[in-house]
């Protein structure tokens, strides 16, 4: 009975720190509701922690036409750098990313930006001209984006936050019931 006790006392203890390890999105450059251009594709997401190759890594263009992200770093341990394939075109862009974190467990998230593919042959002032006005409404566009996207990160943390506690109140109350049921067991021989 003193095995089972220290058994049940152990699994306890290491169940909190199981849970509190889940791998989050610390930051994104350029951030979520950002502006990239075809001189500058590059994203780079940085993990809070360890992560695995990305299971799924996709943008979505205006038009709905989704390119799958095949070339990408994953050096360090918790950066995934990549481009915006050449192919896409202008526009507001949905970047998609599914991966596993050191714990075993999936995370999802998009990003969106604004994505300007610039032309070298046409004139500096013809690019000046028409793209100020787009970048100035995209960013006021993005900036309800990057709110929604804070949003949605503040509402997952907070439901992890809320799962964090539940398995240690679990494991009290297991312990509680082990303790009882060998107090139980003692008085009875």
């Amino acid at each position: 009975m003193k095995y089972i006790s220290m058994f049940c006392l152990l699994i306890v203890l290491a169940l909190p720190m199981t849970v509190e390890a889940h791998t989050h999105l610390e930051s994104s450059e350029p951030e979520s509701g950002g502006a990239l251009t075809s001189e500058n594709p590059g994203i780079t997401l940085t993990f809070d922690s360890k992560v695995q190759e990305p299971t799924a890594l996709t943008i979505t263009d205006d038009d709905g036409e989704e390119f799958e992200i095949e070339s990408y770093t994953h050096s360090p341990e918790n950066v995934i750098e990549f481009s915006i394939p050449k192919e896409v075109a202008s526009g507001d862009l949905e970047v998609f990313f599914s991966i596993i974190g050191e714990d075993g467990h999936v995370m999802e998230n998009e990003l969106t930006f604004n994505y300007t593919v610039k032309d070298k042959a046409s004139t500096a002032g013809e690019d000046t001209n028409t793209e100020e006005p787009a970048t100035a409404s995209g960013e006021g566009g993005s900036g309800s984006g990057e709110a929604s996207e804070s949003d949605q990160v503040a509402a997952s943390n907070q439901g992890n936050d809320s799962m964090v506690w539940i398995v240690p109140v679990l494991g009290f109350g297991i312990l509680v019931t082990a303790v009882l049921v060998f107090l139980g067991i003692r008085k009875k021989s």
